[in-house]
């Protein structure tokens, strides 16, 4: 398997610069080395072109009295559509793209290339529409209409289900819209009251904390990808030889998993722009991802809105070595015996 890692240094939807650095640090920390596993090939794709000269947002209250006017728009949608490019241009050419953010504004352009590239025939063959797999400690469900910030990176999913601005909405309007039935949100609990209605008014599945530890990762793997091979966990840290579970009719629906580090709770996740008490811990964010990655059918993949720049003890980049090594493991697995 070839993995392409894309930096995003992207800061333009988000309220705080921190996060552009993120690709840089992690890869002075050991990225690509995290990344090696077996029968893994990986590449450095390097960063997509960002607009320079990053401001902070105007205040709230002057952002919510220009009607239509969402900060930072333009730069944004640059980020946005260069992303859809590398993304694009990755699996065209065979191989798994691992995008490092930046804030989840981008999220829209790869979304868009998911979208475009493994949509079949959603008339005749369910399993042919992509799935949207979103961790996160919020919902990122909101709409210019809705939102209580104007922060476009509260906004990336709603653009992926075909609601918001017109502008937003233009970064794939070529592609299938994604659909909310296919859409999985995992460990929110922090959502504004337009996002809450969101909820109950689309089929998203929506997975709190405490759902997913009662429910178990392989259980919920299973309700995501119903028939698809399950590998226990054991399996991605065990020398052992892996043996997979498999059920009847396997799904071939691609996956696109999007890991905002802020679904890990603040205890271990300390660097980030909005932290959250509550959350996951970093191994059962590795565990479902890892599911996720083994199955064999992930289309992207996405690690956002890490901020080192407000990092304690180093306790954020150790989660994200990690949740990344995991990662790796759980790609190794996906590999065909034949290499």
């Amino acid at each position: 398997m070839k993995i392409t890692v894309i930096g995003v240094p992207s800061a333009w939807g988000a309220p705080e610069s921190g996060v552009i650095d993120t690709p840089a640090r992690l890869r002075a920390a050991g990225l690509l080395d995290w990344l090696a596993g077996d029968g893994l090939e990986v590449r450095d794709g390097g960063d997509v072109p960002v607009p320079a000269g990053w401001q902070p947002p105007k205040p709230v209250e002057e952002r919510m009295a220009e009607a239509g006017q969402l900060p930072h728009q333009g730069e944004l949608l640059v980020v946005q559509r260069e992303v859809r490019k590398a993304v694009a241009g990755a699996i065209e050419a065979g191989e798994l793209p691992l995008l490092i953010g930046g804030e989840c504004g981008v999220a829209p352009g790869a979304l868009a290339a998911v979208a475009a590239a493994t949509t079949g025939d959603p008339v005749n063959d369910e399993s042919a529409r992509p799935l949207i797999v979103w961790m996160d400690a919020h919902g990122d469900l909101n709409t210019a209409e809705t939102s209580p910030s104007g922060l476009l990176c509260g906004m990336p999913l709603s653009v992926a289900l075909g609601r918001g601005h017109s502008a937003q909405l233009g970064v794939g309007a070529d592609a299938p819209t994604h659909r909310p039935e296919d859409t999985w949100l995992i460990g929110a609990r922090d959502l504004d009251a337009g996002e809450l209605a969101t909820l109950a008014e689309l089929p998203i599945h929506h997975v709190t904390v405490d759902e997913l530890r009662s429910l178990g990762a392989e259980q919920l793997i299973e309700r995501i990808l119903p028939g698809a091979a399950i590998l226990p966990p054991e399996a991605r840290t065990s020398s052992s030889p892996a043996t997979a579970v498999e059920a009847p009719e396997p799904t071939e629906a691609a996956v696109y998993l999007h890991i905002d580090v802020d679904c890990i709770d603040p205890s271990e996740v300390p660097g980030v722009t909005f932290p959250v008490a509550d959350g996951l811990g970093t191994a059962e964010v590795a565990d479902l991802a890892g599911y996720l990655c083994a199955s064999g059918q992930l289309a992207a993949l996405t690690i956002a809105s890490a901020n080192l720049s407000v990092d304690k003890e180093d306790l954020t980049l150790s989660s994200l070595r990690r949740l990344l090594t995991s990662i790796s493991d759980a790609l190794s697995l996906a590999v065909p015996a034949s290499g």
